[in-house]
């Protein structure tokens, strides 16, 4: 399955699996289709392998005021030079909660991220925390190995085929479903 640099350009995927279940490896291979990603790194070491023009920004907590200072700086660093044109947001299910509206920032970078010249991908472990404004608005959404009945729920509101399809995925064989927006999920990578 490969996306290319067009269908990435200036659009929001969503990323959600648990630990170990592929989805770092998948997002790294898709960062490196751009030309200057930022990560807002809640695990840092997990890219430090990558090449130099992935810059990383390690809050100094995950708080949501702190992603709201950092949304506000990066707002005003776009508007004026468009330096990045990927931002991966880690855990973003401690960021894009149902309250992410509340913070003004946060909610323009969510809304306004064509006009600031961005794709946002948001990556995280706890779905049923992140906000169904990220995944109703997302182009793509990448749905690893997860755990937990709750979860599960939460991402058969997402399609009904999500419910045959989430039995097959598995943390040892790597492979995930891809749904594109207005088209129907679909199982990728080993043992499908």
């Amino acid at each position: 399955m490969k996306l290319t640099k067009e269908e990435l350009h200036q659009v929001k995927i969503t990323m959600i699996g648990i630990q170990g279940s592929g989805k770092t490896f998948r997002s790294k291979q898709l960062v490196k289709a751009f030309k200057r990603p930022l990560i807002y790194g809640v695990y840092p070491f997990e890219w430090e392998n990558e090449p130099e023009r992935i810059e990383i920004f390690i809050p100094k907590d995950f708080t949501m005021d702190t992603f709201e200072k950092f949304a506000g700086e990066l707002i005003k660093q776009q508007e004026k030079n468009k330096t990045y044109d990927c931002l991966f947001i880690d855990d973003a299910d401690l960021f894009f909660t149902s309250n992410f509206s509340n913070y003004p920032n946060t909610n323009r970078l969510f809304i306004s991220m064509r006009q600031l010249g961005l794709t946002l991908i948001f990556a995280s472990k706890r779905p049923q925390n992140l906000s169904t404004k990220v995944y109703e608005n997302s182009d793509f959404t990448f749905v690893f190995a997860v755990e937990g009945t709750n979860v599960k729920k939460y991402l058969i509101n997402l399609h009904e085929d999500m419910k045959i399809l989430l039995p097959q995925l598995s943390r040892e064989k790597h492979n995930c479903i891809l749904k594109k927006v207005g088209e129907d999920p679909k199982l990728f990578g080993k043992g499908k």
